[in-house]
């Protein structure tokens, strides 16, 4: 027995076709939900070897980990590696992409794409979140530097050598010794504030990896 789903936008039900060996054909939406599916397997097809494939996208992969908990052997592919029909591309809809998986699916066509085991998608995640803040870093440190331009703040040529720049030492410079155009300074120290917050989550982050 082949079995493919395809999870509509909402992500609150799965437009399912089911394709076995012999060629028999059932298409039906249901709630997206691994243990509903798995269900009307048993009910339906209780001898059958299940298989599922369904198109990557914003759902992730928590869909996957949740049908092998199952026994259902599932695969992920790309949409735009599943063979497609000139009619498929003009008529796009989740019930035809379900056949269509379906379809490839059983005649093997499908390339699935790499997933990791479960224990290892936070480590991802952390490398993902961790270039993050890497820009969001440069992005302060950056208005830092324009707020001192403006206010007419050059910074002292001890701070210009490399491994001074952004220093312990340059900080508490800009915490007590620089003076702007205005009486107050709230801007800034609410920049440095700032830096000095994604510093140490960028520093946890590295420590994690």
């Amino acid at each position: 027995l082949r079995v493919n789903f395809l999870s509509s936008s909402n992500a609150k039900t799965w437009e399912v076709c089911v394709l076995t060996e012999s060629g028999y054909k059932e298409r039906h939406p249901q709630q997206a939900s691994a243990k509903t599916l798995f269900d009307f397997l048993k009910k339906h097809f209780p001898d059958g070897e299940y298989h599922a494939v369904y198109e990557s996208g914003f759902s992730g992969f928590s869909t996957y980990y949740a049908l092998k908990e199952y026994g259902i052997n599932c695969v992920v592919t790309h949409a735009a590696d599943v063979p497609t029909t000139q009619y498929e591309e003009v008529m796009k809809t989740d019930k035809v992409d379900a056949a269509k998986l379906a379809r490839s699916l059983r005649a093997g066509d499908i390339r699935p794409i790499y997933i990791r085991e479960k224990e290892n998608i936070d480590d991802r995640s952390v490398i993902r979140i961790r270039k993050t803040i890497q820009k969001q870093l440069s992005g302060y440190k950056a208005r830092v530097k324009h707020l001192l331009h403006c206010n007419g703040v050059e910074i002292p040529e001890r701070f210009v050598r490399p491994g001074t720049h952004w220093s312990r030492a340059f900080i508490k410079w800009l915490k007590e010794d620089v003076v702007l155009l205005s009486s107050s300074r709230l801007s800034l120290d609410l920049l440095v504030k700032q830096v000095e917050t994604i510093r140490q989550t960028l520093l946890d982050a590295t420590k994690s990896i």
